[in-house]
């Protein structure tokens, strides 16, 4: 073959090959069709967090998307058929996991290694309202002992990261009830202080040891109290330090009450049936009551053998020669409170006619009077 028929016969060798490797299929490279950040969006603790894993492809129609190695933070799931990664995490820290994705058109399984920093809930926050209220149900004058029956009839609930302590106080330091003027000094039942267990566990803020001293409400006139608006300072110290403040009001009801502080008296009468005239009573101790201060209080007496009051031979009932008498007791009187010297002595007194015992035969006479006390 001549020297220029050699170079034709090889220039179109050459452009065959060139020519089939340009029409040859290029080499596919498989890629992870699944949307698959190294590091997660940021989280707190104690936030609602959502994120959204998308792939390509058909899903696997059985859970295409699963954690296969490592950990989520705990309170967050994975959505087998979403994918969507949610919940409100529940501590801090970082965590790396895996989350695999399976799709049947192509049939294959794609892995997403991640990392997700939950970050600090950094002090305390409010979980629901900011406002309650607490409520004495029935405050006894004549109670010994301070009162304790309270009810919280509105929470509040709060939450405090893990990294901080914090503490109350209350505005004013000294709450009272009020009603026209009188008031009545109480201490507020507040949650024991504490450091938290986890940044997203429920504190309550009341108790129910809310509680009124003896002193401080034995004197206190009937009706209904309210504190106004108290206001409670959680303070926290820590890794960060700031305050929040719930708004509390109180409200208690003082009841009307009596109650018997000596329960017997005696009234003597000497009667001489050779005397004319009337005989009058002398009382020998005074029956004496308790009440709540400023409430009027009702009086009255009825005899044991009826209407009108008659005595009778001692040893006899209500049989035998009787003598007819008058007994009189304070019609009314006001309650004074339940401190120290305030009994209330109820007047008692009555006379006997001589003519009803002008005949009456020698012996001691009596009769039992009861007496009721209406408030």
């Amino acid at each position: 073959m001549h020297l220029p028929q050699l170079r034709i016969f090889l220039l179109a060798l050459f452009l065959l090959f060139v020519t089939a490797g340009l029409e040859r299929p290029a080499q596919a490279q498989i890629t992870n069709p699944a949307s698959c950040p190294a590091v997660l969006p940021p989280g707190t603790s104690g936030t609602p967090y959502s994120y959204q894993f998308t792939g390509a492809g058909t899903p696997h129609p059985s859970s295409p998307w699963t954690v296969s190695s490592g950990a989520l933070p705990p309170g967050l799931l994975l959505g087998a058929i979403t994918g969507i990664l949610s919940g409100t995490p529940t501590a801090a820290g970082s965590y790396s996991f895996t989350i695999t994705y399976r799709t049947v058109s192509p049939g294959a399984t794609y892995n997403c290694a991640c990392t997700l920093v939950i970050a600090s809930a950094q002090g305390c926050s409010f979980t629901g309202s900011s406002s309650g209220s607490i409520s004495f149900a029935n405050i006894d004058p004549s109670t010994q002992g301070p009162i304790t029956n309270n009810t919280v009839t509105q929470q509040v609930i709060f939450r405090c990261s893990t990294d901080v302590t914090y503490s109350f106080a209350t505005n004013p330091a000294n709450p009272r009830l009020t009603l026209s003027g009188n008031d009545i000094p109480f201490t507020l039942g507040l949650a024991a202080l504490a450091q938290n267990n986890t940044d997203t566990t429920p504190i309550s803020l009341f108790t129910t040891s809310s509680s009124i001293s003896q002193a401080n409400h034995q004197n206190a006139p009937a009706g209904q109290y309210a504190s106004g608006i108290i206001g409670v300072t959680i303070s926290w110290t820590g890794a960060s330090t700031g305050s929040i403040i719930a708004n509390v009001t109180a409200s208690g009801t003082v009841i009307n009450t009596c109650a018997v502080t000596q329960q017997a008296g005696t009234l003597n009468f000497n009667m001489d049936p050779s005397s004319a005239g009337t005989t009058l009573g002398v009382i020998a101790s005074d029956l004496k009551i308790k009440c709540t201060k400023d409430s009027p209080i009702g009086i009255s007496a009825s005899s044991v053998c009826g209407i009108p009051p008659r005595l009778y031979p001692s040893s006899s009932g209500c049989s035998g020669f009787s003598i007819p008498y008058t007994f009189n007791i304070s019609a009314g009187v006001t309650g004074q409170g339940f401190g120290p010297g305030r009994d209330i002595p109820l007047l008692v007194g009555g006379s006997a006619n001589s003519a009803n015992y002008a005949d009456a035969p020698w012996g001691n006479y009596g009769d039992s009077q009861t007496v009721t006390i209406s408030y």
